[in-house]
């Protein structure tokens, strides 16, 4: 257990946001145990639960909730740090609607820690943003966006105020779509991938420029699935591959067709090459037994690979061994991750949760290696995690009820 490196704990029952989607039981019912939270925190006990299940190994951890800036006061960050030599990051998941003070507070001491104890650390704030105003309102409440874009402001003005030493601070946003919100961002995505340009050019723009280094921004409309339970239909699962196909043509300005039909060409190549969300991944062992990189290879493994900088064609291995040890270690995981997959699958097609098409071994594993490969780094997963995590189970709904059909339709014939 000592090897997972990332946790999130849940430090707040308590939130004002009125988000109609919200996973969280009735608020009110669960309000009351705030106080208990706030005593779990402000003790510390918190940080010995931590220590007996993860010991002192962990390198990132998340506060979540409810709404987490009600509780950040009761962290004390001293001890935190102390605990947990190797944390180097923090992050925070905020509707931003209130409590900016306990915020700016929590940072203030954290700032004032790293100078004082010369220790580097990342924040990292995420902001809940669904669209534009007209649509966030919709579903976050009445008045939600105008608060949150003042906050925005008021925290920016208040980094500025600081003196960073070992600080970095990252804002982004975090998105969620439920399947209520697909007929808006199909219809206007244009005008709700814009919302987020501007908004990130307007914060950037406010930032001292002695204070870039060290406050980063990044405002993007997300395809991140709403929790709990939601049956999607096919008509919602076309939709939502319509929303992906778009953000990923936006973004790469590259033909999103063209990189289905690619990815389904490497998969009739040798299925032991894994792809991710940037792309198209070439790390793999082929058939040949060559090993093939992708950039996230040099970030991690093997920063001095090239021995002459002139030539990307000449490879020369420093460590062969460690780097074939971390291509098995990769392709291994992605069997792992395409097995568990499968038996979800499953399971979701005997409950009648998605197509009666996914029985077919074939297509099951299409399904599976998609949602294995699609949506995050395996590098970055392994080095900043230590850790496995299951995919979204409404990421399997949407997809195995007509998104995944729609992106191939014009690959494969035979679906």
């Amino acid at each position: 257990m000592n090897r997972i490196e990332y946790i999130n704990i849940y430090i707040s029952s308590k939130c004002n946001g009125k988000c109609t989607y919200c996973y969280l039981p009735d608020k009110k019912k669960i309000a009351p145990y705030n106080k208990e939270i706030r005593e779990w925190l402000s003790t510390n006990k918190y940080i010995t639960d931590i220590e007996e299940v993860y010991e002192n190994k962990i390198r990132a951890i998340g506060f979540w909730g409810a709404e987490p800036l009600f509780n950040l006061d009761c962290i004390d960050i001293d001890k935190l740090l102390l605990s947990f030599s190797e944390l180097d990051e923090i992050i925070i998941s905020s509707g931003f609607i209130s409590k900016i003070n306990l915020l700016e507070d929590f940072i203030k001491r954290l700032n004032d820690y790293t100078i004082n104890y010369k220790r580097k650390m990342l924040l990292s704030i995420q902001v809940s943003f669904d669209g534009n105003e007209e649509m966030n309102d919709i579903f976050r409440g009445k008045g939600t966006t105008k608060k949150v874009l003042a906050n925005l402001d008021r925290i920016i003005d208040f980094l500025n105020s600081l003196k960073f030493l070992n600080l970095k601070i990252r804002i982004s946003s975090g998105s969620t779509i439920s399947n209520e919100m697909l007929d808006y961002l199909v219809e206007d995505f244009p005008d709700h991938q814009n919302f987020f340009h501007t908004l990130s050019d307007k914060l950037i723009k406010n930032i001292n420029e002695d204070k870039k280094d060290n406050i980063l921004i990044n405002f993007l409309l997300h395809n991140k699935l709403a929790t709990g339970t939601i049956n999607y239909s096919k008509e919602d699962g076309i939709k939502y591959s319509k929303i992906q196909s778009r953000e990923w043509e936006k973004r790469t300005k590259k033909s999103f067709k063209g990189f289905v039909q690619e990815r389904f060409n490497i998969l009739q190549t040798f299925k032991q090459r894994t792809e991710c969300a940037a792309g198209i991944t070439s790390f793999c062992i082929a058939p040949d037994k060559s090993v093939h990189l992708c950039h996230r290879t040099f970030d991690y493994i093997i920063p001095e690979i090239l021995k002459n900088n002139s030539s990307m064609n000449n490879f020369v291995f420093y460590d062969k061994e460690k780097l074939l040890h971390y291509a098995y270690l990769l392709t291994s995981n992605l069997n792992f991750r395409i097995n568990i997959n499968q038996a979800i699958i499953k399971e979701l097609i005997e409950c009648g949760e998605i197509s009666e098409i996914y029985r077919n071994p074939f297509y099951s594993y299409i399904l599976a290696r998609h949602i294995a490969t699609k949506f995050y780094c395996y590098m970055d997963n392994i080095y900043e995690t230590g850790s496995y995590n299951v995919q979204s189970i409404n990421l399997f709904k949407v997809y195995g009820n007509g998104a995944l059909e729609y992106h191939i339709k014009n690959v494969m014939e035979n679906l």
